[in-house]
């Protein structure tokens, strides 16, 4: 009896383990009896392991030739148009000339009112030291004609305080007045308006404004950036405004100007590129 137990029982063994081994067999759609390997959601749909997720989208930057990238034209205002308009009146001006001036290249001198400099940059900082100053590039020491002018100042109440340029005068002390011609950006001494005003020959003439709120207590950059017809006035780097003058002013002096005294004009730089 114990004998055909044990013959069960071995027989019962060698068959579970022959289901065993045919269930480690799989045999895939294909009749193919290998083992079937897993399907990996979303990789590769070829044998080309660089090849492209389906419906993942190509973030590579394309070129038409190896190692090129896409060309990108730098940001421009509205008012700068695509167009190759540099033109001044009938003339065409000449914008190749390179420069970014320094301490050695330019001089000042006060057209009204008073100033003294300091710091040790590659502009001196120019403080007013008297209401109503106008300080500005001596005669041809530093032509500005067009590209990017700015100059950083903490603002005082009840002053028109900013930068000029576009400057030629017929005098070597001045104002406003006959003879006398600039552009001035200024914030307001309301305290809540930038302005780009303009002094014609004796005559005053407010180009453009917008409301701008600013107080005394923190300093503001303005920035012009000059090419052709086409004046772009910025607040910190903020574009406020842009105005185009059919009859832009030529001259190319420049200078800081404050109806305060104690004014301090710092970061005072000037290049011929567009730095929009």
């Amino acid at each position: 009896m114990k004998k055909r137990l044990w013959a069960v029982l071995i027989a019962l063994t060698l068959s579970m383990t022959t289901f065993m081994t045919a269930c480690q067999m799989s045999t895939n759609f294909n009749g193919n009896t290998d083992p079937v390997e897993p399907t990996v959601i979303g990789g590769p749909t070829s044998s080309d392991p660089d090849a492209p997720v389906s419906g993942a989208v190509d973030v590579t930057e394309k070129s038409s030739e190896p190692g090129e990238q896409p060309e990108s034209k730098p940001w421009t205002p509205a008012i700068i148009d695509d167009d190759p308009d540099k033109s001044i009146g009938d003339d065409v001006i000449d914008d190749s000339a390179r420069y970014v001036y320094d301490n050695a290249t330019v001089s000042f001198t006060a057209a009204n009112g008073g100033y003294s400099t300091s710091g040790s940059g590659a502009l001196y900082n120019l403080t007013a030291t008297r209401n109503d100053s106008l300080i500005v590039s001596t005669t041809e020491s530093s032509p500005f004609g067009y590209g990017t002018f700015s100059a950083t100042f903490k603002p005082v109440a009840d002053a028109d305080i900013g930068i000029v340029f576009g400057l030629d005068s017929t005098s070597n002390y001045f104002w406003e007045g006959r003879g006398i011609n600039y552009y001035f950006f200024f914030l307001g001494r309301d305290g809540k308006n930038a302005f780009l005003g303009e002094t014609k020959n004796g005559e005053w003439y407010t180009c453009t404004y917008k409301a701008f709120t600013f107080n005394t207590i923190e300093e503001f950059n303005l920035k012009v950036v000059l090419r052709g017809t086409k004046i772009c006035c910025y607040v910190n780097d903020e574009l406020v405004f842009g105005y185009r003058d059919a009859n832009v002013l030529k001259g190319t002096r420049w200078g800081v100007r404050s109806g305060a005294a104690n004014v301090t004009f710092s970061n005072i730089f000037v290049t011929n590129d567009y730095l929009y």
